[in-house]
């Protein structure tokens, strides 16, 4: 089960009824396509009745909305990122007594970084096995301007003659 993955409440109270019919681990892990460790984490980490986490996911938020307002209005004022400064200015003016690293995180929360648009990348072919090695690049608009195989072959060669017996 990878980390931080919550199960559906269904699906944890299906594995705890097929325990209830005395079927093993095994046999309820490959149901559910996964191996056996996946099933003793379920019911460790699951409750039966409810099907939710045990344990709470995370932990609470260090600070609260009109904190993170405090935060975005005091870069947008000086227009800088020193957190240390920041944190001690939070604190003295009452709004925050957080530490530089929560500043951090809740930046990178509040304030997305632009996604980058990449180009698309070329298309590497072998031409043939005679090439052995030798690549051929090409482009979305060359792959477009290829002839079809299937009548580049009948269009360059003549047609065989028949045989007559």
């Amino acid at each position: 089960m990878a980390p931080g993955k919550v199960h559906h409440p269904e699906i944890v109270k299906a594995v705890y009824r097929m325990r209830a019919q005395k079927k093993t681990h095994e046999e309820i892990a490959k149901t559910f396509g996964h191996n056996r460790a996946w099933a003793f984490s379920i019911f460790k980490k699951y409750d039966e009745e409810t099907g939710l986490p045990k344990k709470p996911r995370e932990f609470p938020r260090k600070t609260d909305k009109s904190q993170d307002d405090a935060i975005l209005d005091w870069v947008k004022e000086h227009g800088q990122r020193n957190f240390r400064k920041m944190a001690s200015d939070l604190k003295e003016a009452g709004l925050a007594d957080i530490s530089e690293h929560t500043i951090r995180r809740r930046l990178k929360e509040l304030i997305p970084k632009p996604k980058i648009v990449r180009k698309k990348k070329e298309t590497v072919t072998v031409k043939s096995k005679a090439a052995r090695g030798k690549f051929v690049v090409l482009r979305a608009n060359d792959i477009a301007k290829l002839p079809d195989p299937s009548t580049a072959s009948t269009e360059s060669s003549p047609a065989p003659a028949e045989k007559e017996s």
